[in-house]
């Protein structure tokens, strides 16, 4: 999607951002506000300003108020196959403290980069018989398809952490390229553009998982 400093386009048609997009951003959040203070010189840099501010904001709440029918379940084991990615490394530690917070075990595996070792990391996740499997990554599941249908067919539930789309055979998406995608490449052009006081930025994503 493209941003001018004077102009927010009203829609977008990406459906994932990618990881070194992201990690870019962060890098440019550590400047002075200075710069978004040069950049706020008119009406829609100030704007932008505005909006990145309030989208930087930690949310109070996770807007599931509804309590689970007859509390959480104790002692689970669930396995998550944690990609090679620093963002990943994050959300297993994240994962690890929200599990203990209900009494259930997590078992990490590296789950690689090349098709054989991210085969590898699903066969040692089966092997465990865990209560759930977690998956990160978002690698093509024709590398480790028949290991997803044995999971499939053995009903242990399958998370996914930003895949292309929701539904079968996952269990849940968390941060799927189905309108999540669109939202943060949004968010990341907001930022650039309200760190610029002139010129247009476009954020390139890719379709699917490469």
């Amino acid at each position: 999607m493209r941003y001018k400093h004077t102009h927010v386009a009203k829609s977008a048609t990406v459906v994932a951002v990618t990881a070194a997009l992201m990690v870019a951003l962060g890098a440019c959040g550590s400047s002075s506000d200075n710069a978004s203070s040069a950049a706020a010189s008119n009406g829609g840099s100030q704007r932008l300003v505005a909006e990145v501010k309030k989208l930087a904001a930690r949310p109070a709440s996770i807007g599931i108020t509804t309590p689970i029918e007859g509390g959480v379940p104790k002692g689970k084991h669930v396995v998550l196959l944690q990609c090679a990615f620093p963002d990943c490394a994050s959300l297993g530690t994240a994962v690890q403290a929200a599990a203990s917070k209900v009494g259930w075990s997590v078992t990490k595996i590296g789950i690689g980069t090349s098709p054989e070792k991210i085969a590898a990391a699903w066969q040692a996740a089966l092997h465990k018989n865990p209560d759930a499997i977690i998956g990160s990554g978002a690698y093509p599941t024709a590398f480790y398809q028949r290991q997803l249908d044995e999971a499939v067919a053995r009903k242990i539930p399958v998370v996914a952490f930003a895949e292309a789309h929701q539904g079968k055979p996952w269990t849940l998406v968390v941060g799927s390229g189905d309108g999540v995608g669109t939202v943060t490449a949004d968010m990341a052009a907001k930022y650039v553009a309200s760190r610029i006081s002139g010129g247009s930025v476009l954020a390139v994503t890719i379709p699917e998982s490469v």
